[in-house]
C-alpha cells in the first residue's frame, strides 16, 4: 500500500467491534452507486446521523462503488458500514479486475477521470485498501457527530 497522510492501515476486524454495523450486496452495474447512496442514507438516518456526515458518507460510498463497477470484473459488490465512535467506517469489496491495487492519482485539469479517490481522501480521516480474495476492499473512516 502506498503511503500518504490520508491512507492508514485498517482491517475488517474494525467492523467486528462496531456498535452498529451492516453489510449489503449490489450487482456491479451502472445503477449500483445510486442504490448504495440510498441504502447508506437509510442506515445513517436509522442511526440518527444526518446532515454533513450523511452527505459525506453518501459521496464516499458512491465513489467507492463506482470504482468497483468500473475497475472490477463485475459480479457482486459487498458494502459494509459500521458506526464506530467517533465516526463511521465504510468499505466496498469487489471481485477483482485487471487494474491492480487502487491508488490515488492526481488528475489533470482536462482529465475526465481520476478524481474519485481524491474526493475520498478529502472527506475521510483515513482510507486504505486491503486484498479481499481475488479483489480488493477499499475503506474510509469519516468523523461523525454523536447520534442525537
Amino acid at each position: 500500500m502506498a503511503s500518504s497522510s490520508h491512507i492508514a492501515l485498517g482491517t475488517t476486524a474494525d467492523f467486528d467491534a462496531a456498535a452498529h454495523g451492516e453489510s449489503f450486496e449490489l450487482v456491479a452495474r451502472a445503477a449500483a452507486a445510486a442504490e448504495a447512496r440510498a441504502h447508506v442514507r437509510r442506515l445513517l438516518d436509522g442511526w440518527r446521523l444526518g446532515g454533513d456526515a450523511c452527505d459525506a458518507a453518501q459521496l464516499v460510498i458512491s465513489e467507492l462503488v463506482t470504482n468497483a463497477v468500473l475497475h472490477a470484473s463485475g459480479g457482486r459488490i459487498v458494502c459494509r458500514l459500521a458506526l464506530r465512535p467517533p465516526g463511521v467506517r465504510l468499505e466496498v469489496r469487489d471481485q477483482g479486475g485487471s487494474y491492480g491495487v487502487p491508488i490515488h492519482t492526481v488528475a489533470g485539469p482536462e482529465d475526465e477521470c481520476g478524481r474519485g479517490l481524491g474526493l475520498v481522501a478529502a472527506l475521510s480521516e483515513a482510507w486504505g485498501t486491503e486484498p479481499s480474495g481475488p479483489g480488493f476492499a477499499v475503506w474510509a473512516t469519516l468523523r461523525a457527530p454523536r447520534p442525537v
